[in-house]
């Protein structure tokens, strides 16, 4: 349970001198359910794609399962799935259809492996409807379906609960809280709301312009005793959303 499923160290990406992520140092450790808390343009995405060896670091370094991805990207990716923004399928293929072409790109699932995921993400019913007619809620749910091919020990889901209803929003949370006690993954979530990290997650990281405000507990964060400062350009309308959420 201690040890780092990913570490970066001092991970930086600048775009034409623009900072993106700044000098970011975190740690996912194995069995987590690990928040990663920022708002839109807060630099995760970016932070989520150096990780996955998507887009390449200004500086710093990356380690996921052991391996430094700067040299070995391929042997730690071969046991790391990801849904990396909104996921994207061929719109008149079916759900089956589309699982089955993007496991046959990264290395391959059996037929039964597929029918698992299938039903373990509440799809085996409407497995073999065109894409074309799902509904926001059961797209996310296949692109997590994606992430579990082939099995992983991994697993990054990024903005996951983006756009669902409240329902939708339950399903998802039920499912990653499986993923972590029935498969025995280590889930790293990247949220903007810390109602859902609260409800999710065993330690979390915030950043903001991509720097590092906090890694730690959920319980240490949310208990009291810290001050946090926050910018907002319409301070009235900030207090009444903060006075309505009695829980934050």
């Amino acid at each position: 349970m201690g040890d780092a499923v990913l570490k970066t160290e001092l991970l930086t990406k600048k775009y034409r001198g623009r900072v993106a992520v700044d000098r970011l140092s975190l740690e996912v450790r194995r069995g987590d359910i690990y928040g990663f808390l920022g708002q839109n343009g807060a630099g995760k995405s970016t932070t989520i794609r150096m990780a996955l060896g998507l887009v390449r670091p200004s500086s710093g370094r990356v380690t996921l399962l052991g391996h430094d991805t700067g040299k070995h990207a391929r042997r730690a990716l071969a046991r790391t799935g990801a849904m990396v923004e909104a996921p994207a399928f061929y719109e008149n293929f079916s759900g089956w259809q589309n699982l089955r072409a993007l496991a046959a790109m990264s290395g391959g699932a059996s037929r039964e492996r597929v029918a698992s995921m299938l039903e373990l993400v509440g799809l085996a019913d409407r497995a073999h409807d065109p894409v074309r007619v799902y509904s926001h809620g059961m797209r996310q749910r296949l692109g997590i379906a994606q992430a579990l091919l082939p099995p992983p020990e991994f697993v990054v889901l990024d903005e996951p609960t983006d756009g669902l209803d409240p329902q939708g929003i339950r399903e998802v949370r039920h499912l990653i809280r499986r993923m972590r006690d029935e498969l025995g993954l280590t889930v790293m979530l990247s949220s903007h709301l810390l109602h859902e990290v609260e409800q999710l997650c065993d330690r979390v990281a915030i950043i903001d312009r991509g720097r590092l405000l906090y890694e730690g507990g959920v319980e240490e964060l949310t208990r009291g005793g810290k001050t946090f400062k926050l910018r907002v350009d319409r301070a009235d309308e900030a207090l009444g959303l903060l006075s309505d959420v009695t829980q934050f």
